[in-house]
């Protein structure tokens, strides 16, 4: 019998025995399923606590007193009793986690799951009673959780991200399902320069921390500003909300090392620069969505607004182009190995859009009388490795805009991943409110 075959059956007579109430004679291999299991001294619950364990933290089963189960933890060199209710005999998966932010967080420790942990601070009747008494701009009092603690601390230290984690693309598409293929027919394609998701990420589909996955950088929480009340002005003078998450008002993001972000540029060069730092918006600024918005993702994304970030720390690198701030490049994003700017080709090609015509009327009385006009939509075909074959594809098409009528810019992009097309993410251009 082999390891593993050993390790599968040691497995399922834990998890039978454990059924059953038995006693342990042999150690068995077990993990923690709670997201803050107390380890106490004896198997009682008056019991003095001398850790605490988070979720799949490892510990080696020695044997069961009714509910309790007695353990040993290596990594902290220590004995003592947990509920077997609270552990398992395998680890807790994110799939499993998917409803559970507490035990994600600690499975896969990131910003973007902090986030969703610290929504568990903001319910029950005493945050319901502070929310209602809250005027604009005054601190919020939320009341602060231990174990929520504990994953701040992690986060203030670092962590280099889980990218399989991070990166979690859906199904590829086919080349006949993308909106514009009857115009514009791409390329065949074939495995080229990415051969796995984690290989690369753009900013338009990821986060903050799958730019750190990618780039292996340790990523660090800095909290800059308590919680506060904020209003929109669009909705009167009642609270609309709290900034940030959890007992965390705002937050300021490091890379270590920097990141390198690559940029493709309107007239078809290369652009570079270093992200060290990131401060995400906090809440919905007035509840405005103006210039690039991205849709469902996006660096600016991991609290609770989907806007670009406050502060995006970027530095000009040696040898590449810089992008200035006023210039909207074809895609922005992060590999896992460098690129060679000497072989990026990107061909363009256009088509005009059938019977996609605005009006002569709108319900716009400032701009009530709109010419005719007859939009194109642009597909971008990017090689990165000068083999021929297209690496990302870029899709511009026309939006019509809420407020004026005018054609705005509606952006998607597409990645080659082993030979097969895989939706990377859109972004839409919003007009001001």
């Amino acid at each position: 019998m082999t390891f593993s075959q050993k390790k599968r059956v040691h497995r399922g007579l834990l998890a039978i025995a454990m059924s059953l109430g038995c006693t342990f004679v042999m150690a068995q291999e077990a993990w923690v399923l709670g997201s803050w299991v107390n380890l106490r001294s004896t198997a009682a619950t008056t019991a003095g606590i001398k850790a605490q364990l988070t979720t799949n933290t490892p510990v080696q089963l020695m044997e069961r007193q009714g509910d309790w189960c007695a353990v040993r933890v290596a990594s902290i060199a220590s004995e003592g009793y947990i509920l077997c209710s609270l552990i398992g005999n395998e680890p807790l998966t994110l799939a499993k986690a998917v409803d559970q932010p507490a035990r994600a967080f600690w499975i896969a420790p990131s910003v973007r799951r902090l986030v969703a942990y610290g929504g568990l601070l903001r319910t029950g009747g005493a945050y319901n009673r502070m929310y209602k008494k809250l005027q604009h701009g005054e601190k919020a009092v939320i009341q602060p959780l231990p174990e929520f603690d504990a994953a701040k601390r992690l986060m203030t230290a670092g962590v280099v991200p889980n990218v399989d984690a991070e990166i979690n693309r859906l199904e590829p598409v086919a080349p006949e399902a993308m909106e514009f293929f009857a115009l514009l027919k791409p390329a065949p394609i074939k495995s080229s320069f990415f051969k796995a998701h984690r290989d690369i990420v753009l900013r338009s589909e990821g986060s903050a921390d799958s730019l750190a996955a990618v780039a292996l950088s340790k990523l660090s929480m800095k909290v800059t500003a308590p919680p506060e009340g904020y209003t929109n002005r669009h909705e009167g003078p009642e609270i609309s909300g709290i900034s940030g998450f959890g007992d965390v008002g705002k937050i300021e993001l490091n890379f270590s090392p920097r990141i390198l972000v690559y940029s493709l540029l309107p007239n078809g060069l290369l652009g570079g620069a270093y992200l060290s730092k990131h401060a995400p918006a906090s809440h919905p600024e007035y509840g405005d969505s103006c210039g690039m918005t991205y849709m469902g993702g996006g660096i600016g994304a991991p609290m609770n607004s989907a806007g670009e970030s406050f502060v995006l720390e970027l530095a000009a690198v040696a040898g590449f182009p810089p992008v200035p701030d006023s210039m909207l490049p074809m895609a922005s994003f992060v590999t896992a190995k460098a690129l060679d700017k000497r072989k990026l080709s990107i061909k363009s090609r256009a088509a005009r859009v059938p019977n996609h015509q605005i009006p002569k009327e709108t319900r716009i009385d400032q701009k009530a009388s709109i010419p005719f006009a007859t939009p194109k939509v642009v597909l971008h075909e990017v090689d990165f490795d000068g083999d021929g074959v297209a690496d990302m594809l870029v899709w511009d098409a026309p939006s019509i805009g809420g407020m004026s009528g005018a054609f705005n810019l509606r952006r998607a992009w597409y990645l080659n991943i082993a030979g097969k097309w895989y939706a990377a993410g859109a972004m839409d251009e919003e007009e001001c409110t």
